[in-house]
């Protein structure tokens, strides 16, 4: 099962996840990204990647040639912010997932009570042109539990303005 919460600092930013929808149905995928800034800006430039999601075709189906396809239009558009991001794919008939980083906060696996992070070589989107993007393939297994998160998580505070331990 999947379940998702977004709850913003602010009513307008750059902070956002998404489902993706394949036609095949025992594929679905999830992303999440975080533009750098705040306000309208961010807004505008994650409106920008959710649609290029939309229209990325045939790149959907594999998480770093998404993020290649992304990569060189921010490059030409963006050039005052960044982009990270995280994008997975699973397959419900082998329990494979597949997933690459754009140097977003490392997602975490929950496997029989152990934590661990979910590693991969990429860097920012709309940097450099020539970014390449690792793509791991991993199984999981029964009782495997996945979290994604923005900053937002590891940047909290509490009620007196402390920030939470990790």
């Amino acid at each position: 099962s999947i379940s998702g919460m977004y709850l913003p600092v602010e009513a307008i930013g750059g902070d956002f996840y998404d489902y993706i929808m394949f036609p095949e149905e025992h594929l679905s995928g999830v992303f999440i990204g975080d533009v750098s800034g705040h306000g309208v800006p961010a807004a505008l430039i994650t409106g920008m990647v959710k649609t290029l999601i939309n229209t990325a075709g045939e790149k959907k189906y594999s998480p770093s040639d998404l993020f290649t396809y992304i990569n060189r239009i921010l490059v030409e558009q963006v050039r005052e912010n960044f982009f990270t991001a995280f994008y997975g794919i699973y397959d419900s008939s082998t329990r494979r997932f597949i997933y690459s980083r754009a140097g977003h906060s490392y997602p975490f696996l929950v496997r029989r009570g152990r934590v661990s992070e979910l590693k991969g070589k990429g860097t920012m989107l709309g940097i450099r042109i020539d970014a390449v993007f690792e793509s791991v393939a991993m199984d999981l297994e029964q009782g495997d539990r996945l979290l994604f998160y923005s900053d937002g998580l590891i940047g909290a505070a509490n009620d007196q303005g402390g920030r939470f331990e990790t």
